[in-house]
């Protein structure tokens, strides 16, 4: 059949077939029974129901409410506020500009809707959705989707599937469950939530929020006070500028923090973290990590583990427990903490405080008033000519402990006893005098104290180093 109307508000209804009905301006409403359709209307608020088949419905500007069931449907609703309903079926669904309300039973649908406030409704299938700038609500069940929507605080749900979504400006809220997601949202402060998979997430400048559960993750956060989190897995972050404060269960986790006061947590495993200038807190459990932190104020805290730490220039605080550490802090007033293990800990310039636990540790003091303690073990702290003022310890117990003074690649002329409990070293003429309160050995370039000895180092700048708790004295 093939009906044409006017301008009016016209009411038709037409059977079985495959029926084409033009209808003019007006209120119209318009119901057909199964088979291929062309239903087209202008302006006006219609309301048009389609049934089985493979139907085509073009509407002009107006609240139109149209309904399709089962079948391959192309819909164009012009702008309005419009409500469009389809049953199961491989559809294509336009409409413009305003609050558009599109629910879909099933299949594979792409669907353009225009700006303003629209909800969409899809309830399983391969779907693609585009959208204006507006406030959204889009709702996909389970499927593989691309989502595409432009500016604007939109809201977005989908099931478990492999999802890629797409937004603009704005506070996005943006929730998928289990999957490999990729996902793209611009500036803005943007919440973001996966369940278990593989999750790409890139995001633009503001204030977001990511939580990602177990899976491998790669998220990129652009400036801004982020907050992330996500779950056991190898997980590889990174961030802009802000204060960020990032936490990952166990795993491999690679994190690269921008400038900013950063605050980083990491279960067991074996982390790569660096960040940039500001005040950062970084915690890390058991594992073997490898943290390279920039200049600021830093504090460190470390498991058990085999753990190597770099700072910049800042009065840094580091804490490590049991493990073969190997910690080189910038320059500043830095206070590094080990309780065991066999550490090699080189602090730079500025006025250190170093202690160090059970095992044999190497402890290299910069330049500066430095105060140096090894626990137990056979411990080697190594100092230059002029370093400084420095205090050291060896620590008390059954084991060598030995300064070596570092000459600085200078010749060693001579090493002689000149009276009884002190040495003058000659290096280049330079005069480095050993006052001890212990007999010793002198053998070659190495002063062997026949007991653990305290006293002075008084280097050839006039600054005098205090030790106690020591074995031997070499020279390098």
């Amino acid at each position: 059949d093939q009906i044409t109307t006017g301008s009016g508000d016209d009411s038709i209804t037409s059977t079985g077939g495959e029926n084409v009905v033009n209808a003019g301006d007006g209120d119209n409403t318009i119901t057909s029974g199964a088979g291929n359709d062309q239903i087209t209307v202008k302006d006006g608020v219609n309301v048009i129901d389609a049934g089985d088949g493979n139907n085509t419905v073009v509407s002009g500007t107006g609240n139109d409410q149209i309904t399709v069931k089962n079948g391959v449907n192309v819909i164009d609703a012009g702008e309005g506020n419009n409500t469009v309903v389809s049953g199961t079926g491989n559809d294509q669904i336009t409409t413009g500009s305003g609050k558009d309300k599109i629910t879909i039973a099933d299949g594979d649908n792409v669907v353009n809707a225009g700006d303003g406030n629209n909800t969409i409704l899809i309830e399983s299938g391969n779907n693609q959705i585009n959208t204006g700038a507006g406030k959204d609500k889009i709702t996909v069940k389970d499927g593989a989707n691309i989502i595409n929507s432009s500016g604007g605080d939109n809201k977005i749900l989908t099931g478990s599937g492999n999802n890629q979504i797409t937004t603009g400006s704005g506070k996005d809220k943006i929730t998928v469950k289990d999957g490999d997601n990729v996902i793209s949202s611009s500036d803005g402060d943007n919440t973001i939530s996966t369940g278990s998979g593989n999750n790409q997430i890139i995001t633009g400048e503001g204030k977001d929020k990511i939580t990602v559960k177990e899976g491998g993750n790669i998220i990129d956060a652009g400036d801004g006070d982020n907050t992330i989190s996500a779950r056991s897995g190898d997980n590889q972050i990174t961030t802009g500028d802000g204060k960020d404060k990032i936490t990952v269960r166990n795993g491999d986790n690679i994190i690269d923090a921008g400038d900013g006061d950063n605050t980083i947590s990491s279960g067991a495993g074996d982390s790569q973290i660096t960040t940039g200038v500001g005040k950062d807190k970084i915690t890390v459990k058991n594992g073997d990590n490898d943290i390279n932190a920039g200049d600021g104020d830093n504090t460190i805290s470390t498991g058990n583990g085999n753990n190597q730490i770099t700072t910049g220039s800042g009065e840094d605080k580091i804490t490590i427990k049991k493990g073969d550490n190997v910690v080189e802090s910038g320059s500043g007033d830095d206070e590094i903490t080990t309780k065991g293990g066999d550490n090699i800990i080189q602090s730079g310039d500025g006025n250190d405080n170093v202690s160090t636990g059970s095992g044999s540790d190497i402890i290299v003091g910069g330049l500066g008033d430095d105060i140096l303690f090894g626990g137990s073990g056979s411990d080697t702290f190594i100092i230059g000519l002029d370093s400084g003022e420095d205090v050291i310890d060896g620590g008390s117990g059954n084991w060598i402990d030995s300064i070596s003074v570092d000459s600085g690649g200078e010749n060693i002329n001579s090493i002689q006893e000149s009276s009884y409990r002190q040495w003058d070293i000659l290096i280049n003429g330079e005069e480095l005098t050993v006052h001890s309160n212990s007999n010793a050995d002198i053998q070659g370039n190495k002063i062997v104290f026949d007991s653990s000895a305290s006293g002075e180092i008084e280097n050839i700048s006039g600054d005098i180093t205090s030790f106690k708790n020591i074995e031997q004295i070499e020279i390098i």
